[in-house]
């Protein structure tokens, strides 16, 4: 059985070869506070943990939606 450690590491591994191919330095989500959002930034953290970067664009969003993202951006720092 494939474990979820797994599945992370190898996505991780997998976001290393596309910085790498595509000779970039790091990796860059839009955060919204929701769950999608939420696990691509963890994810980019791990794989880029001194180049990543998460941005949120509050454009008439709902303020509850921008502390969740505040709050996913300081829980992956």
């Amino acid at each position: 059985m494939i474990t979820l450690e797994q599945i992370v590491n190898k996505i991780v591994s997998w976001l290393q070869i596309q910085v790498s191919s595509a000779n970039v330095n790091g990796l860059v989500v839009g955060v919204s506070g929701g769950l999608d959002s939420a696990v691509v930034a963890k994810l980019i953290k791990l794989a880029c943990p001194e180049n990543s970067l998460g941005v949120i664009m509050p454009l008439k969003s709902n303020p509850m939606d921008v502390d969740d993202a505040h709050k996913v951006i300081e829980n992956c720092q």
